[in-house]
């Protein structure tokens, strides 16, 4: 009888190892419904992942670059128009300088030959000295007669070098370019 019992155990014992091995099996198998619906969900979640801010960031990083990249081109142009500018500005104030200093040279070149004119208006003999006047270009002429009566025995060589020196016409009698020179120089005597 121990025997029987014995087996009946072992019987039992078999029985339940192979329910339970059969359950184990059972449990152990997936749930492909389950397990598709769940591959369903990573995949439409794996396609959010670029809405993550810190996955984004290298694109953000990327558009960063390149507005940083278009900001120093733009800086760079502006740089070299203000250089521009400035070299510009440089011209212009050299230009300006220059013109500023022409203009008084001939200011007071205008003005020495207005004084000349008016001193040489006064002139009441042959014998009184003549004002020597110079030209536009503040240069005074060579052999300049020193009195009226130098400037009535000039020939029409010396007349005319004299004409030409202050650009003024040649044409005309000895006579005719005498009174010219006079009246250009003030003299009111000739």
């Amino acid at each position: 009888h121990a025997n029987y019992k014995l087996r009946k155990l072992f019987d039992m014992t078999q029985k339940q190892t192979q329910g339970m091995a059969k359950e184990k099996v059972y449990q152990a198998q997936p749930n492909f419904v389950n397990l598709t619906q769940a591959l369903g969900t990573v995949a439409q979640e794996l396609s959010n992942l670029q809405n993550i801010p810190a996955v984004n960031v290298a694109n953000q990083l990327q558009t960063i670059q390149t507005t940083l990249a278009n900001l120093q081109t733009t800086v760079t142009a502006l740089q070299t128009s203000v250089t521009n500018l400035q070299a510009g500005v440089t011209t212009l104030q050299t230009g300006q300088a220059t013109f500023q200093a022409t203009l008084q040279q001939n200011l007071t070149t205008l003005d020495m030959r207005n004084y000349a004119r008016t001193l040489n208006s006064r002139i009441f003999s042959d014998m009184d000295a003549i004002v020597l006047l110079p030209d536009l270009q503040n240069q005074y002429p060579a052999n300049f007669p020193a009195n009226v009566q130098q400037i009535r025995a000039l020939n029409v060589q010396a007349m005319d070098t004299l004409l030409n020196f202050y650009g003024l016409a040649t044409n005309g009698t000895l006579n005719n370019k005498r009174k010219r020179l006079s009246e250009y120089l003030g003299i009111k005597l000739l």
